[in-house]
């Protein structure tokens, strides 16, 4: 019977039955209702159940590794979507892409179908709609891709060669902005000249507090007032105060009141800013301060976001932030209906 045959085969890829969500493991099943409806499961040919094993070992085979050829991901993610692993899969499709120009038909059909996860995908999808004559809906994906900040060095040169006209200063600002927040100080300075100018004192600031300058107090200082409400300048100047020994100035920075301009760019690294410094001040019986740090957490994404469909790294540092405010306001400040708004940010 079909049953049995399919399970023989999840078994040969060493898979578990959520494989089935194919669309050509579902059409051939669809095949057998009626004779299953009758009360007569039907047997399965050898050549379905052939077709289902082949489908499934090469889909095992696609797992094993990041660097087979593009056409190889990207043929059987077209032909069976919904597949355990596809996001993973094609990430790597989009990585192991050299050129957008490859195959182009293929690539074109490839993201159309499934828009890029990467950075490297939005840089080939771009090439491949420069390549088709779609130069607008190329520049808007190589814009995407400059604004997400880290490339490969090679992806950087070729992405900046090709559509460099077409970035505006806020792309710079959000690229530096990023690069920032993921460390990358050298390529972020390489940005300054092309910033905007209002911003390039906050964005000089932050690489100044970020490496440890020797003169990030000055530099600090000559943008204090643009970044006070900026979350990558807030974040660095606090982490910079903490490591140069200034921890009763840390949290009393990160204890005001403040209105971000924009959401943080990387909002698990802003929350673990706010984190250690709450748990510093509530280990130090600071509870005042460390329920002021703490329950400022609704900043970091736009009203309504659901922090649940968030990555598990940003709802963790969320939840012990709001736990460790609704403590501190029920247990140690008195303020119960504080706590209460606490508590019902932590139980979403």
């Amino acid at each position: 019977m079909l049953a049995s045959v399919f399970k023989s085969a999840l078994l040969l890829a060493g898979v578990s039955g959520v494989a089935a969500s194919s669309q050509l493991i579902q059409s051939q099943l669809h095949g057998f209702a009626p004779a299953w409806a009758s009360g007569s499961p039907p047997a399965a040919s050898a050549a379905q159940s052939g077709e289902i094993s082949q489908v499934l070992i090469e889909w095992k085979r696609l797992q094993q590794s990041d660097n087979y050829p593009f056409s190889d991901y990207a043929n059987f993610i077209l032909a069976h979507p919904g597949f355990p692993g596809e996001t993973s899969r094609r990430a790597a499709a989009e990585t192991v892409l050299d050129s957008g120009t490859f195959a182009p038909g293929l690539v074109m059909r490839f993201f159309e179908r499934f828009p890029p996860l990467t950075a490297a995908g939005r840089i080939r999808y771009a090439e491949a709609l420069l390549a088709s004559g779609r130069r607008g809906d190329a520049e808007e994906q190589a814009r995407r891709a400059w604004r997400s900040g880290v490339l490969r060095t090679a992806d950087e040169t070729r992405l900046g060669s090709t559509f460099f006209s077409a970035f505006t200063p806020a792309d710079h600002d959000a690229r530096t902005d990023m690069l920032i927040w993921r460390g990358q100080t050298t390529a972020a300075t390489r940005q300054l000249a092309y910033v905007s100018p209002s911003k390039r004192a906050v964005f000089d600031a932050r690489i100044a507090y970020r490496t440890k300058a020797v003169d990030a107090a000055e530099r600090g200082a000559a943008a204090l007032a643009a970044g006070r409400s900026d979350p990558g300048f807030i974040a660095e100047r606090a982490t910079w105060l903490r490591n140069s020994g200034q921890t009763s100035a840390m949290r009393a920075y990160l204890a005001q009141p403040r209105q971000l301009n924009s959401y943080p760019g990387d909002a698990e690294a802003w929350y673990e800013v706010l984190l250690v410094a709450a748990r510093g001040a509530a280990a130090d019986g600071q509870y005042s301060l460390a329920y002021d740090i703490a329950s400022q957490v609704d900043d970091a994404f736009p009203a309504g976001t659901d922090i649940s469909d968030q990555p598990y790294g940003e709802r963790d540092d969320y939840t012990s932030l709001t736990w460790l405010a609704g403590t501190a306001a029920f247990e140690r400040l008195g303020r119960p209906r504080d706590a209460i708004g606490m508590f019902e940010r932590y139980s979403k």
